[in-house]
């Protein structure tokens, strides 16, 4: 099965961040991402990724596993970020537990910071091609 995500249909970009904030976002290492899928509380759960990069991915992956199921007779589905975002925000609980080698601890982020992440890798993407 073929998944494509584009950034075409999405207006914002994300936040400005600072230099500061750039230059501590870029020694970020270690990431757990935490998901509570439903208002119950045994529904909690964690990912273990070993970068942001990979966290996202993750993240991505599992929108794609939950299309899969809803269109399991579809070769190929297209979604934008749009679409992402919007499953982001339906999950109960959405954030990260991000290693940041300048201070030695883990720092917490938020769903915003999620979708900042995404969107920026797929700036990156659409500025290779």
């Amino acid at each position: 099965r073929i998944f494509k995500m584009s950034a075409q249909n999405y207006k914002a970009g994300p936040p400005a961040v600072s230099q500061e904030n750039l230059a501590a976002e870029e020694n970020m290492g270690h990431c757990i991402l935490l998901i509570q899928f439903t208002p119950d509380d045994n529904m909690r759960t964690f990912l273990d990724y070993d970068n942001v990069r990979l966290c996202v991915d993750g993240l991505c992956n599992l929108y794609e596993q939950k299309l899969k199921v809803q269109n399991p007779d579809k070769q190929e589905i297209l979604y934008d970020v749009s679409e992402l975002f919007e499953y982001f925000e339906s999950l109960h609980d959405l954030s990260a537990l991000v290693y940041n080698v300048n201070i030695k601890a883990y720092e917490p982020k938020a769903k915003e910071w999620i979708k900042e992440q995404i969107y920026r890798g797929l700036k990156q993407q659409s500025q290779k091609n």
